[in-house]
């Protein structure tokens, strides 16, 4: 999916329209080459950047099973969480539909920043700050939904209710992901 964004949605065009005011043309046609030139070593890096996102969600969920007093692997839970990602797979594939057949692109800040169904969309982005970007982007009902399919993968893991399990992972991965969202801030706030 990532392929047919950076070749299909984001061309020269889009290019142009997003620096024309800041740059020369022939930088934007510069850094459109570079970008042409470099994307392919982009795509090797995304299973390097999955592996640590599961690897940090597996040690986030076993930390609330340690404290919890429940006994699975590291393994199992990098499977659930690999499982999971699958409903944030599926939220990129309706936002590529919705972006190629429903939204009019005028600059890669749309592409970066439209998250479908997502407390941003509810909010004008030309008014937020900068620090308000990413966690709005993050606060969605595809995470709510990723949640509940954690919860639900350590459920049938480990043989508990639900409900217990929704509670581990609000108190293990919601905790990870709250600090992960406080620190992007505090980059932002810094960087801006």
């Amino acid at each position: 999916m990532a392929v047919y964004v950076n070749n299909m949605l984001i061309d020269k065009n889009l290019f142009f329209e997003t620096y024309s005011e800041q740059l020369a043309y022939e930088r934007i046609e510069e850094m459109f080459n570079q970008r042409e030139q470099w994307k392919w070593i982009a795509f090797l890096f995304i299973p390097v950047i999955f592996c640590i996102k599961f690897s940090l969600v597996a040690v986030a969920l076993n930390v609330g099973i340690l404290l919890n007093g429940l006994k699975t692997t590291f393994t199992d839970l990098f499977k659930i969480a690999m499982i999971a990602e699958l409903v944030f797979l599926f939220g990129l594939f309706i936002k590529i539909i919705w972006m190629t057949f429903f939204m009019e692109i005028h600059s890669m800040t749309t592409i970066q920043t439209f998250n479908p169904l997502a407390l941003i969309n509810l909010i004008n982005i030309e008014k937020l700050q900068s620090w308000m970007v990413y966690p709005l982007q993050a606060l969605s009902v595809f995470e709510l939904v990723y949640i509940f399919v954690l919860a639900l993968g350590l459920s049938l893991k480990l043989q508990k209710s639900f409900l217990k399990m929704l509670v581990l992972v609000f108190s293990s991965y919601g905790l990870g992901f709250l600090l992960w969202l406080v620190v992007i801030m505090f980059i932002s706030l810094n960087a801006g």
